[in-house]
Protein backbone atom coordinates (compact mmCIF):
# COMPACT_ATOMS: atom_id res chain seq x y z
CA UNK A 1 0.00 0.00 0.00
CA UNK A 2 1.04 3.37 -0.80
CA UNK A 3 1.54 6.20 2.39
CA UNK A 4 -0.13 9.28 1.48
CA UNK A 5 1.07 12.38 2.07
CA UNK A 6 -1.36 13.34 4.96
CA UNK A 7 0.23 10.26 6.85
CA UNK A 8 3.63 11.30 6.05
CA UNK A 9 2.52 14.96 7.43
CA UNK A 10 0.81 14.16 10.75
CA UNK A 11 3.38 11.61 11.99
CA UNK A 12 6.12 14.72 11.56
CA UNK A 13 3.61 17.26 13.21
CA UNK A 14 3.08 14.68 16.08
CA UNK A 15 7.31 14.00 16.38
CA UNK A 16 7.89 17.33 16.59
CA UNK A 17 5.45 18.16 19.12
CA UNK A 18 6.78 15.30 21.38
CA UNK A 19 10.37 16.30 20.75
CA UNK A 20 9.32 19.88 21.98
CA UNK A 21 7.81 18.47 24.91
CA UNK A 22 10.55 16.20 25.62
CA UNK A 23 13.01 19.05 25.92
CA UNK A 24 10.47 21.55 27.78
CA UNK A 25 10.10 18.73 30.28
CA UNK A 26 14.28 18.55 29.96
CA UNK A 27 14.03 22.26 31.41
CA UNK A 28 11.48 21.43 34.50
CA UNK A 29 13.28 18.57 35.44
CA UNK A 30 17.03 20.52 35.18
CA UNK A 31 15.56 23.50 36.70
CA UNK A 32 12.55 22.44 39.07
CA UNK A 33 12.40 25.41 41.20
CA UNK A 34 10.70 27.77 38.46
CA UNK A 35 7.43 25.55 39.98
CA UNK A 36 8.08 27.58 42.98
CA UNK A 37 7.62 30.83 40.87
CA UNK A 38 4.62 29.35 39.60
CA UNK A 39 2.92 28.38 42.51
CA UNK A 40 3.00 31.56 44.30
CA UNK A 41 1.90 33.61 41.29
CA UNK A 42 -1.16 31.30 41.25
CA UNK A 43 -1.61 31.39 44.65
CA UNK A 44 -1.15 35.43 44.47
CA UNK A 45 -3.90 35.48 41.96
CA UNK A 46 -6.73 32.90 43.48
CA UNK A 47 -6.05 35.46 46.72
CA UNK A 48 -6.74 38.48 44.97
CA UNK A 49 -9.89 36.56 43.23
CA UNK A 50 -11.26 35.76 46.54
CA UNK A 51 -10.75 39.43 47.64
CA UNK A 52 -13.40 39.95 45.35
CA UNK A 53 -15.59 37.12 45.97
CA UNK A 54 -17.71 37.24 48.21
CA UNK A 55 -20.19 33.92 48.16
CA UNK A 56 -19.30 30.70 50.12
CA UNK A 57 -19.28 28.78 47.25
CA UNK A 58 -16.57 30.45 45.48
CA UNK A 59 -14.25 31.06 48.55
CA UNK A 60 -14.61 27.07 49.58
CA UNK A 61 -13.05 26.31 45.73
CA UNK A 62 -10.22 29.07 45.89
CA UNK A 63 -9.34 27.81 49.32
CA UNK A 64 -9.10 24.03 48.49
CA UNK A 65 -6.73 24.92 44.96
CA UNK A 66 -4.64 26.77 46.98
CA UNK A 67 -4.17 23.99 49.34
CA UNK A 68 -3.68 21.59 46.50
CA UNK A 69 -1.18 23.68 44.74
CA UNK A 70 0.71 24.02 48.00
CA UNK A 71 0.98 20.35 48.59
CA UNK A 72 1.47 19.22 45.39
CA UNK A 73 3.72 22.04 43.40
CA UNK A 74 6.71 21.37 44.88
CA UNK A 75 10.27 21.05 43.22
CA UNK A 76 10.80 17.43 44.10
CA UNK A 77 7.60 16.00 42.96
CA UNK A 78 7.70 18.54 39.63
CA UNK A 79 11.43 17.53 39.17
CA UNK A 80 9.87 13.39 39.43
CA UNK A 81 6.80 14.45 37.66
CA UNK A 82 9.26 15.83 34.54
CA UNK A 83 11.77 12.99 34.36
CA UNK A 84 9.02 10.59 34.03
CA UNK A 85 7.34 13.24 31.16
CA UNK A 86 10.66 12.60 29.30
CA UNK A 87 10.95 8.94 29.50
CA UNK A 88 7.22 8.84 28.20
CA UNK A 89 7.76 11.41 25.57
CA UNK A 90 11.20 9.20 24.68
CA UNK A 91 9.60 6.51 23.96
CA UNK A 92 6.32 7.88 22.44
CA UNK A 93 9.03 9.28 19.93
CA UNK A 94 10.93 5.86 19.08
CA UNK A 95 7.67 4.57 17.96
CA UNK A 96 7.08 7.05 16.23
CA UNK A 97 10.02 7.19 14.14
CA UNK A 98 9.06 3.29 13.74
CA UNK A 99 5.98 4.36 12.63
CA UNK A 100 7.12 6.46 9.90
CA UNK A 101 9.17 3.41 8.80
CA UNK A 102 5.85 1.54 8.37
CA UNK A 103 6.84 -0.68 11.45
CA UNK A 104 3.79 -2.32 13.46
CA UNK A 105 6.24 -2.36 16.64
CA UNK A 106 5.70 1.71 16.61
CA UNK A 107 1.91 1.46 17.39
CA UNK A 108 3.07 -0.41 20.23
CA UNK A 109 5.47 1.97 21.74
CA UNK A 110 3.71 4.63 21.04
CA UNK A 111 0.31 3.00 23.04
CA UNK A 112 3.18 2.30 25.45
CA UNK A 113 4.29 5.69 25.75
CA UNK A 114 1.42 7.55 25.85
CA UNK A 115 -0.14 5.25 28.47
CA UNK A 116 2.72 5.49 30.83
CA UNK A 117 3.03 9.61 30.66
CA UNK A 118 -0.39 9.74 31.41
CA UNK A 119 -0.39 7.22 34.09
CA UNK A 120 2.24 8.89 35.47
CA UNK A 121 1.59 12.00 35.68
CA UNK A 122 -1.97 11.45 38.02
CA UNK A 123 0.63 9.06 40.01
CA UNK A 124 2.85 12.50 40.37
CA UNK A 125 0.34 15.19 40.85
CA UNK A 126 -2.89 12.74 42.15
CA UNK A 127 -6.30 13.02 40.53
CA UNK A 128 -6.79 16.90 41.46
CA UNK A 129 -7.27 19.58 39.74
CA UNK A 130 -3.25 19.93 39.11
CA UNK A 131 -2.98 16.46 37.81
CA UNK A 132 -5.86 16.81 35.33
CA UNK A 133 -4.66 20.46 34.54
CA UNK A 134 -1.22 19.10 33.89
CA UNK A 135 -2.20 15.98 31.47
CA UNK A 136 -4.92 17.47 29.84
CA UNK A 137 -2.44 17.90 26.59
CA UNK A 138 -1.48 14.99 26.81
CA UNK A 139 -4.65 13.26 27.21
CA UNK A 140 -5.73 15.39 23.78
CA UNK A 141 -2.20 14.11 21.85
CA UNK A 142 -3.08 10.62 23.28
CA UNK A 143 -6.62 9.99 21.79
CA UNK A 144 -5.67 11.48 18.75
CA UNK A 145 -2.49 9.86 17.89
CA UNK A 146 -3.99 6.52 19.19
CA UNK A 147 -7.48 7.14 16.89
CA UNK A 148 -5.42 7.79 13.85
CA UNK A 149 -2.53 5.23 13.64
CA UNK A 150 -5.39 2.65 15.28
CA UNK A 151 -6.97 3.41 11.66
CA UNK A 152 -3.82 3.45 9.36
CA UNK A 153 -3.01 0.17 11.13
CA UNK A 154 -3.45 -1.37 7.64
CA UNK A 155 -0.65 0.43 6.33
CA UNK A 156 1.69 -1.45 9.21
CA UNK A 157 3.96 -4.44 8.63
Amino acid sequence: MEVSSRFIWISRILTFLFAFMMVSNYGGYSQPEEVVQLREGMIAQLQSEADKKNDEESLNAIEFITTEAEAVLIPEVYQKHSLHRMVGCFIVLLGLVLLRNLKSIGYHLLVAGLIFTLFTGFYTFGLGVFGWLFNLYYMCLAAFSIFYYTRKRALLT
